[in-house]
């Protein structure tokens, strides 16, 4: 797909007169904008979850998701990045070999779990064999909170757990202390799988050296332009390194590596990013 460069300036026009800015700065403006979103919905998530964001792996995917994955990393503190080989199909390739999945919740009655769960499995077996999906397995779970408590937290369930301990464990670990409440069953939930042929990952070998040729693009970072190395995906052989600022183009996803960043192509062809 084409871009306009001249179309591009004459949307940015109105507000650059506006903001009394031009349009690079505004183009800038809307970008810091927008990954102080993302970063800020990312750390929201992973702490409601009781993650810490900087102990973690950023995967990167989607068309622009890689021209994002610096600043956001930077944002929340996260010191290193992977970009698949195809960023762009990610989704799709998760949906060719993902397994089935579906979730069955019933309210538990008369605290009966097991005959709870043994009727939510009868109903997922009659669906999905419906389906045609065979092998299927089962994991079961619980949401449960302490007595008058508004939100529940959901702890994997097999006959004879004592219920009360796991919660008051799980419970700890996300919100740092447990009680002596007792505790209510809110919810019994059934995860059924069926299993989906798997693609094979192929491993490359590495190689010490490897011959890559890159052009110049003038970039803007950090408030300047300055000249980067624009490197095409599929010429970069496993075990390729090189360091920050980098420009580089696949066919479906382009992937900006900032200054402070060193980048190697592993085995899997996979990108990774290290600060």
């Amino acid at each position: 797909m084409r871009i306009f460069k001249d179309l591009s300036i004459k949307a940015l026009k109105k507000l650059s007169n506006k903001l009394n800015m031009n349009e690079i700065e505004v183009s800038n403006g809307i970008l810091k904008l927008i990954n102080n979103a993302m970063a800020k919905a990312i750390s929201i998530v992973s702490i409601e979850r009781g993650r810490d964001p900087r102990d973690f792996t950023m995967i990167s995917f989607g068309g622009a998701g890689p021209l994002h994955a610096c600043e956001l990393a930077e944002e929340i503190g996260i010191r290193e990045i992977l970009v698949p080989e195809h960023p762009g199909l990610f989704s799709a390739f998760g949906l060719l070999t993902v397994d089935i999945t579906r979730v069955y919740t019933s309210s538990v009655i008369l605290n009966d779990i097991n005959g709870t769960f043994q009727n939510l499995i009868k109903k997922a077996n009659k669906e999905l064999k419906e389906e045609n999906f065979n092998n299927v397995e089962f994991e079961k779970y619980l949401d449960v909170r302490y007595a008058g408590q508004s939100f529940e937290i959901t702890i994997p369930y097999k006959k004879g757990l004592n219920i009360k301990n796991k919660f008051d464990i799980e419970h700890k670990r996300l919100y740092g202390y447990s009680s002596s409440d007792p505790v209510e069953i809110v919810n019994a939930k059934l995860i059924a799988k069926a299993q989906v042929p798997k693609i094979k990952m192929n491993r490359a070998h590495m190689k010490k050296q490897c011959k890559v040729e890159s052009k110049m693009r003038n970039v803007f970072l950090n408030g300047e332009f300055i000249n980067s190395p624009l490197y095409v995906r599929d010429d970069l052989c496993p075990g390729f390194t090189n360091i920050g600022p980098a420009i580089i183009e696949g066919y479906d996803s382009t992937i900006l590596v900032k200054e402070n960043w060193k980048w190697e192509v592993d085995e899997y062809r996979n990108i990774i990013l290290r600060r």
